[in-house]
This record gives structure tokens, sequence and C-alpha cells, in this order.
């Protein structure tokens, strides 16, 4: 497995022989470089596509999500808690997902004709 700064040597060497041979499709310089043509084809766009030509070009990037999904709230946590605890004593068995929404939804609709 390569370094990271061994993968950006191994980038900046596609740019140059992209730049000597523009003529070459993705196959013939995966041969020249010894890498895989998608990599060739990925990192090649990337180089081409950039605007200006730094060495953030060059490196990866993260694979880490761009953003954090919503987290449930303490007091929604709660509310599911005490629904599992009483829905559990109600139907003598743990309450699962399908037993919490069966039980939210009898208990609203008994709420509601009431």
């Amino acid at each position: 497995m390569l370094s990271e700064h061994e993968w950006v040597y191994e980038r900046i060497r596609l740019h140059t022989l992209v730049k000597v041979h523009p003529d070459w499709g993705a196959r013939r310089l995966a041969q020249a470089l010894g890498h895989d043509p998608k990599w060739v084809a990925k990192w090649k766009s990337r180089i081409l596509s950039s605007p200006k030509l730094t060495l953030e070009v060059f490196r990866s990037q993260s694979r880490a999500p761009k953003h954090v999904p919503r987290r449930t709230s303490l007091e929604a946590k709660a509310i599911i808690g005490e629904l599992r605890r009483e829905l559990s004593e109600r139907y003598y068995r743990p309450a699962g997902a399908r037993i919490i929404q069966y039980g939210t939804v009898h208990l609203a609709l008994v709420s509601y004709l009431l």
C-alpha cells in the first residue's frame, strides 16, 4: 500500500504523461504508469478539470461524509424508551419498532376518539 506522498507522486507522473502525450487514452496511460485504467481516468479528469493546478489537486479526497446526519433528540429517545416500556407491559413481549408504530397509532386514535 502506497503512502499519501507516494500517491501524490504517481498523480504528478500521470499529469506529466498527459502533458507529454495528450493523445493517449486511459488504457495506454495506465500501462505506462502501471495503474488501473479506472484510476487513470478518475485522476485525469480531476487534474484536467481543476482551474488552477496546485498541490491540493494531487492529494486524496476524504471519503468521510460531507455532512453529519441528523441526531435523534434526547427528548425523542426518552419518549421512545417510555413507549417501549409501556407497550412491552401491555403486549407481554419486548416492544420493537412495529409494536411501537402500532402503539403510537393506537394511542393517537384513542386520544382522538375521546
